[in-house]
């Protein structure tokens, strides 16, 4: 809390608190749930979920974590295990902390976005693949996101 626009402690999101007059901005990286994955040189999908803790069969199951079909499977699965730990530990909460105050009137707007690449200092890179942090940033950077406005309960798509 920043002590002139939050001034309380703690900001409830459920609609017991008082609605604020600022703008809401929250949003993750695309992939930033690699770092807590880890790359095996296994070809099979389950097993390395598996592997991983995670439930395997829920996850195939749900069609939602598709593997893509590269030339190198285990780059492939460590996309679909990425994704899964992203979705996990960062989407899932950030949607939420989006949808919560957008039902309960906290914020006037909320925005919310995704974005898929960003910048790896050097000093520290937990890469598994390559074991250091890249060189070059891309000149095109990808972003999705969504406006949320609590008068007219509505998401306007961008890139």
């Amino acid at each position: 809390m920043d002590g002139i626009y939050l001034t309380a402690d703690e900001l409830l999101l459920d609609g017991n608190g008082t609605a604020v007059n600022v703008a809401d901005m929250t949003g993750n990286v695309r992939d930033d749930g690699a770092q807590f994955t880890s790359y095996s040189t296994s070809s099979s999908v389950s097993q390395v979920l598996t592997d991983q803790g995670y439930n395997a069969t829920d996850i195939l199951g749900s069609n939602e974590f598709l593997t893509p079909h590269g030339a190198n499977s285990t780059f492939d699965i460590f996309n679909l295990t990425s994704q899964f730990a992203t979705d996990a530990m960062f989407r899932c909460l950030m949607q939420f902390t989006v949808y919560s105050p957008v039902s309960n009137d906290v914020f006037p707007v909320v925005y919310s976005y995704e974005i898929d690449r960003d910048f790896q200092i050097s000093e520290w890179s937990p890469s598994p693949l390559t074991g250091e942090a890249p060189i070059t940033l891309t000149t095109r950077t990808e972003t999705r996101c969504a406006v949320l406005s609590l008068s007219q309960r509505q998401a306007l798509s961008c890139l």
